[in-house]
């Protein structure tokens, strides 16, 4: 149970995100722990990220938004912002070249996995596009996170083609069908709960205590305060470094601009067959360049 919520702890943190028209409903939380976890499942179940965000108390989500921003800041704004642009434009050479990168793969793929490819490639393209509409792509918005924002605009399309991609995921979201949150007893403001998987209870009942009118995981309350301030040491020890990191990153940009330059310049599917060995010796070279 604990790893379960750990999981959907992430998902909300963003940081797995065709931008909405508008905002969609804010969903809404029962108050008793059975049916407030229960509408948390179900929300899942239908890729809806954001059930996870409203059932979190106000001051984990103040946490959570203010370690992206603390993050975020880590970074020069101009730099940020330049890695961002070439994001763009890799987003928008790929939904170029979708045939010509989807005709590569199959050629590389078994016969028994192409048929999934193009559902694969066209999620990739989705979730590209989501995220290069999205305040990811800001500086200033990210330094002032609103994760909640995020997850309510671009989650649950970011959610449904991350399982179009990752058949291990959804096979985990999908169980949540299956799977019931029982009451078995309630003193004040800690409840006991059995999960019911298939109509059987898997182990023993797990402790929910409520935290400014939400019911969270006893492990995850006991822990939640020292797990938000190791992270917010290593953001502190990162910030001493900043400069050298943020000058480090600078000079990676030349490199990456080159890479994607190339990746759009490719007229043929010889030419981006080139390209894993491309991404790796890239990769080493970054490397090599922000020890």
């Amino acid at each position: 149970m604990h790893n379960i919520f750990k999981f959907l702890l992430l998902v909300c943190a963003g940081n797995i995100v065709v931008a909405c028209d508008s905002t969609p409903k804010t969903p809404t939380i029962p108050d008793g722990p059975a049916a407030s976890i229960n509408a948390v499942f179900k929300g899942l179940a239908d890729n809806r990220p954001d059930f996870v965000w409203i059932a979190m108390p106000k001051s984990y989500q103040n946490d959570v938004n203010q370690l992206v921003g603390k993050w975020a800041s880590l970074t020069e704004e101009d730099i940020y912002n330049s890695y961002m642009s070439l994001v763009k434009r890799f987003s928008i050479a790929v939904k170029q070249k979708r045939g010509m990168i989807l005709n590569t793969i199959m050629k590389m793929a078994p016969p028994g996995k192409r048929k999934q490819l193009g559902p694969m490639v066209d999620a990739f393209i989705t979730m590209l596009n989501e995220i290069t509409n999205s305040q990811i792509m800001h500086h200033k918005k990210m330094v002032n996170a609103n994760v909640g924002k995020f997850i309510s605009l671009h989650g649950s399309t970011l959610m449904k083609s991350f399982m179009k991609i990752n058949t291990r995921a959804k096979t985990g979201i999908d169980r949540l069908t299956s799977t019931k949150i029982v009451q078995v007893s309630v003193t004040g403001d800690e409840a006991k709960l059995d999960i019911v998987k298939n109509g059987k209870p898997s182990g023993r009942p797990k402790v929910f205590v409520k935290i400014e009118g939400r019911w969270v995981p006893s492990d995850i309350q006991r822990h939640w305060n020292k797990q938000i301030a190791r992270v917010n040491r290593r953001l502190d020890k990162a910030k001493a470094s900043a400069t050298s990191n943020n000058d480090k990153l600078r000079k990676t940009l030349p490199m990456l601009e080159s890479f994607v330059k190339s990746f759009e310049d490719v007229k043929n599917e010889a030419q981006l067959a080139s390209f894993p060995m491309r991404v790796m010796l890239l990769g080493q070279q970054l490397k090599s360049l922000v020890r």
